[in-house]
C-alpha cells in the first residue's frame, strides 16, 4: 500500500509540473486509451472546454472535460462545479460534463456535483486510471521531455561557462600589452620632464 501511494504521489507531483496546455493534451490522451475520440480546445479559458471527448459505441456519447492542475491543498470549490455544469449548454449533444484536478474537491463540490449530474475525477482518481490504463509511459512522454531539457541546462551553462573562461583566457595578453603600454608612456613622461628641467636649467 505505501509503495502504491509513493507512485501515486509521484504521478501527483508530476503532473503538476505540466504547462496547462499540455496537462489538457495528457487528459486527452489518457481518455484516448479509453476508446473516447478527443478533440483539445485551442483557445481553452477557465470559462470555456478544455477536451471534448466523443463515443459511438455501444451508444453515442459525448463528455465535455474542463481540467485543472491545481498544487496540494488547493481544492476546486463549489462555485467551479455550478459554473462548469453551464458547459452542456456550450457543446450541443453533451451528456455529461467533467471535472478533472491533480487536487481535490471540497465537501459542498462533491455535494453540488451530485445534484447537477457532474462527474469529478481527483488526483487520487486519475493516478488510479493511469494504473489501471498501464499508461505510465504517457506520463514519461510528457514529463521525460522536461527532465531531458533540465538534464541540458547544467551542461548548456558549463559549455557558457568554459566559453567564458577561454574569452578571459584571450583577453589576457591584452590586458598585458595596456599594461606596457601605461608603463611606457610612464617612462617617457619621466624622461621628457627631465629633459624639460635640464633645458630649462641650461636657458636660465
Amino acid at each position: 500500500m505505501s509503495g502504491q501511494q509513493s507512485t501515486e504521489g509521484q504521478y501527483h507531483e508530476q503532473l503538476r509540473e505540466l504547462a496547462p496546455y499540455e496537462f489538457e493534451q495528457f487528459v486527452a490522451e489518457l481518455w484516448s486509451l479509453q476508446g473516447w475520440e478527443t478533440e483539445v480546445s485551442q483557445q481553452s479559458t477557465d470559462q470555456g472546454i478544455d477536451v471534448i471527448a466523443t463515443k459511438e459505441h455501444p451508444v453515442h456519447q459525448k463528455h465535455v472535460l474542463q481540467v485543472k492542475r491545481y498544487g496540494e491543498g488547493n481544492k476546486v470549490g463549489s462555485q467551479a462545479v455550478q459554473q462548469y455544469s453551464s458547459l452542456r449548454q456550450q457543446e450541443p449533444g453533451t451528456d455529461t460534463v467533467v471535472i478533472v484536478t491533480t487536487s481535490e474537491f471540497t465537501r459542498q463540490a462533491r455535494e453540488l456535483a451530485d445534484q447537477l449530474n457532474v462527474k469529478l475525477i481527483n488526483g487520487h482518481d486519475l493516478s488510479n486510471l493511469v494504473s489501471q490504463l498501464d499508461a505510465h509511459s504517457l506520463i514519461t512522454n510528457y514529463v521525460g521531455g522536461r527532465e531531458g531539457d533540465s538534464v541540458q541546462t547544467p551542461s548548456t551553462t558549463t559549455s557558457r561557462n568554459n566559453t567564458d573562461t577561454e574569452s578571459d583566457e584571450d583577453e589576457m595578453p591584452l590586458d598585458e600589452a595596456i599594461i606596457a603600454v601605461l608603463q611606457l608612456l610612464l617612462i617617457i613622461g619621466v624622461f621628457g620632464y627631465a629633459a624639460f628641467i635640464l633645458i630649462t636649467n641650461i636657458v636660465i
